[in-house]
């Protein structure tokens, strides 16, 4: 309670001490660590995780902080870097999810099993991820000693500043959500991967070469859980990225979408017309893009200097076993249609009103009763430039 009190409220880590000695004197003895070393000790354990440092100039990963000395050379543009301390924003951190994952599996062990051995497909419904097409594949790619004891996972990528008054942010790199548990669980539980503390984005390849590294050996080795008393072995498998739209392109080593070729699952060229790029729909159909065009086309970029059909470099995500790196990412609409169509659209139409016009609109807006499933009220549209995406959505 006192942790999450002090979550809630955004206490210093000074602060949280001064708290729990205040419990302690009410309870008469030390019940609650209240030191800074204990209260550190007892919350990061640092066991599942992994330090990296990165070069300052060139982002090229040195290497484990353990493992390095106080100033290193990067191998990549020779210049000296300062390791001596983890607070230097060149680092970045791997967490192994092995841990948070069994302890998301145990609880929910009757549904995990459900999933496992009772749940049937029902071809004229589709209920949730289980009887997606791709999935109910994947599922028959497994060996037959594996189709009863695997988790699959979704992984997102994104940042946030942390600071008021400055431009570092802490970026959630990767983190993962866990299909095979009831949906309101997955998605109040998401399992952090990697963490990047930095003035700047992180250099995607980097993170994903070791977040790779980490996912596969769990692929291996599995998990070792117990469910409904019998311990199993579970293998995770990450299947999609979801993404959005101007994350997606540095994961998996293609052009943007305002660029040519920047669709990501197809091979339309686009045309740059009045200031932005558009893809027209064409007859016939561009084809779409699969993971053994996406190789060919990586290989054949490494001898030009300019992306070929939209691919730029090989994605770390092609060594990610069991993932489809064509058709693994999740088509973003955020951006697409909400803070795209939806914006101009609305626009275009509002320019066409008069100051009163807008009055009576924004009267009314603001006088629907929504219920309450709409988790964001729209304001007024005079306030549209500050609209969040679901905003546009309602």
């Amino acid at each position: 309670m006192a942790l999450k009190f002090a979550l809630r409220i955004k206490l210093s880590h000074e602060n949280l001490s001064h708290l729990m000695r205040l419990i302690n004197c009410i309870c008469g003895s030390e019940v609650l660590p209240q030191t800074g070393y204990s209260i550190d000790k007892l919350c990061n354990s640092k066991d599942n995780v992994v330090l990296y440092s990165v070069c300052p100039f060139c982002s090229t990963d040195i290497g484990k902080f353990l493992d390095l000395r106080k100033l290193v050379t990067c191998k990549s543009c020779n210049k000296i870097v300062d390791v001596s301390n983890p607070s230097n924003a060149c680092y970045f951190a791997i967490i192994d999810p092995s841990e948070k994952i069994r302890d998301l599996i145990e609880p929910n062990e009757e549904y995990f099993d459900y999933i496992m051995n009772v749940r049937k497909h029902d071809k004229n419904h589709l209920r949730d991820i289980y009887d997606g097409l791709l999935y109910r594949q994947f599922v028959k790619s497994l060996p037959a000693s594996d189709r009863h004891s695997y988790v699959t996972a979704t992984i997102n990528s994104d940042g946030a500043p942390v600071f008021e008054s400055s431009n570092f942010s802490i970026w959630l790199l990767l983190y993962l959500m866990i299909n095979e548990l009831p949906v309101q669980t997955r998605f109040k539980n998401m399992c952090v991967m990697g963490l990047w503390f930095g003035v700047s984005k992180p250099e995607m390849s980097v993170f994903l070469e070791k977040f790779i590294e980490s996912i596969n050996r769990i692929t291996t080795d599995g998990i070792e859980c117990t469910v409904k008393d019998k311990p199993l072995t579970i293998k995770l498998f990450v299947l999609t990225a979801c993404v959005d739209t101007v994350a997606c392109a540095p994961m998996n080593g293609t052009s943007q979408f305002n660029a040519h070729f920047g669709c990501d699952w197809c091979e339309h060229e686009g045309v740059y017309y009045d200031g932005s790029m558009r893809y027209p729909y064409i007859i016939p159909p561009p084809p779409n893009r699969t993971r053994s065009s996406m190789i060919a086309n990586a290989r054949e970029a490494l001898t030009r200097p300019k992306p070929v059909v939209g691919v730029k470099m090989a994605s770390p995500l092609l060594n990610l076993q069991y993932f489809d790196i064509a058709r693994g990412f999740t088509p973003e609409y955020m951006h697409c249609v909400l803070a795209g169509v939806t914006q101009q659209l609305t626009e275009n139409i509002v320019n066409l009103l008069t100051p009163n016009q807008i009055d009576i609109m924004d009267s009314l807006l603001c006088e629907i009763k929504a219920p309450n499933q709409v988790c964001r009220l729209t304001r007024p549209l005079k306030d549209r430039g500050n609209w969040k995406a679901r905003e546009w959505e309602n």
